[in-house]
């Protein structure tokens, strides 16, 4: 999974962003950023951000204004919700950032082999980087 997804997901998750404007846009290198601070000059969409993520966003979208909380679910249910969203949110975060550190590693294995072609020092560099990134070595 690639790291703006996964940074996508972090922004999505957390509740306190709900009060702040997130922007989108395509970087220079085709990749899709999310801030909560718009680049000069550039073109950006608005993402609307809900507390606790998309489970709430879809309660939200359904219940008419002003509804209490369906039968059976009360405000401190829909907290455990949220918490137990969260929490899964969490594992799978944590899961791909596994995932793309043996990536990365494979990659850099793969790349460290005696032989010169070109323009493999840059690549070595990226995979280095990555290893850095998704390992923290």
């Amino acid at each position: 999974m690639r790291k703006d997804i996964v940074i996508a997901a972090l922004l999505l998750a957390a509740s306190g962003m709900a009060q702040a404007e997130v922007y989108k846009w395509v970087d220079a290198n085709g990749r899709v950023v999310f801030s909560d601070q718009p680049p000069p000059g550039k073109k950006v969409d608005k993402v609307k951000v809900y507390p606790g993520g998309a489970q709430v966003a879809r309660q939200a979208a359904s219940a008419p204004a002003g509804a209490a909380p369906a039968a059976g679910q009360s405000a401190g249910g829909l907290d455990a919700d949220v918490k137990a969203l969260n929490e899964r949110i969490e594992k799978h975060n944590r899961d791909v950032k596994a995932q793309n550190c043996k990536t990365a590693q494979a990659n850099l294995a793969a790349l460290d082999r005696p032989g010169s072609k070109p323009g493999r020092e840059e690549m070595l560099k990226r995979a280095r980087e990555e290893v850095q990134i998704w390992c923290g070595k």
